[in-house]
């Protein structure tokens, strides 16, 4: 039979979560957190889950007054898919990595090369999650920014859990990169992330326009996942390369990125890799490099 946890239990829980205020630790041990087992059937969890959200589509949509309803709809998806997932992290005690996703070199190493030495490079991480995993140690000085649509829920959900490597996320998304008035980037990063935008075509020309005159951009996304995932949560566009190009398409749009009028050139790598589901999937990774 399963644990249940009273109302007064139930209202001290999501009051934590909503003010982002971790639990002593003995209350927390008491609640066992098992979003599944405890929480599934709480009006609480889904209410608390709903006003997470409310949080991000605000923001959202002082950008964006136009935002799609069924994008509205993956945004609780993807709260309670990371609650839960970091839940079961937790258990199997494989949590405490998360403190040190950061420490890894950084990933586009090689490329600091391309520009002159000792100048301050700048890099931005959109689309990160709840817990940026981007290494950070470079020879070069690089300013991060790890930025996420969803980062007013993720940063009280990870505060609440009292989980490792996150709570420093940044509001943004790629849709309106351009009206954030930031100063250019050398390197951008979106992986596994641009195929959840609500807007993709949009979404590439702006990281493209938030790039500097040399710089790189690089996607990591599972070919076609809206298909695969049949339009499920935020999964409602495709991503593919055809005939050597980048194609972003949906139900109801398809476009081609035409990168070298745009004065880029493409690399493409190709793989098949097993997701957490045990199924196997061909992932791309794509990047965009302009300037060298």
């Amino acid at each position: 039979m399963e644990e249940r946890l009273s109302d007064d239990d139930v209202n001290v829980l999501m009051s934590s979560i909503r003010t982002g205020t971790p639990l002593a630790e003995a209350r927390r041990q008491e609640f066992v957190v098992n979003t599944k087992a405890l929480l599934a059937n709480a009006r609480s969890y889904n209410e608390t889950c709903h006003h997470l959200a409310d949080l991000c589509l605000e923001e959202v949509e002082k950008f964006d007054p136009a935002v799609r309803d069924d994008w509205k709809d993956g945004v609780v998806e993807e709260i309670q898919w990371w609650w839960t997932w970091i839940n079961t992290l937790r258990r199997q005690g494989k949590l405490a990595s998360w403190a040190h996703l950061r420490d890894r070199p950084f990933p586009f190493e090689d490329a600091v090369t391309q520009f002159p030495a000792g100048i301050a490079l700048r890099c931005l991480n959109i689309g990160c999650g709840p817990r940026p995993d981007m290494g950070q140690q470079s020879a070069a000085d690089i300013e991060f920014v790890h930025m996420d649509p969803l980062a007013p829920a993720y940063n009280k959900l990870m505060r609440f859990l009292n989980a490792p490597g996150g709570g420093d996320v940044v509001f943004g998304a790629v849709e309106f990169l351009g009206q954030m008035d930031l100063e250019p980037f050398d390197f951008i990063a979106a992986k596994n992330c641009l195929d959840h935008a609500y807007d993709v075509p949009r979404g590439l020309e702006q990281m493209i326009s938030c790039l500097g005159k040399r710089g790189m951009i690089s996607l990591g996304h599972y070919e076609n996942e809206a298909e695969a995932q049949n339009y499920m949560g935020f999964h409602k566009w495709n991503i593919e390369v055809r005939d050597g190009r980048i194609r972003v398409w949906s139900k109801n749009a398809s476009e081609v990125f035409d990168h070298e009028s745009a004065g880029f050139r493409l690399e493409v790598v190709r793989e098949d890799r097993r997701k957490a589901s045990g199924q196997t999937h061909p992932f791309l990774d794509l990047t965009l490099i302009r300037g060298w």
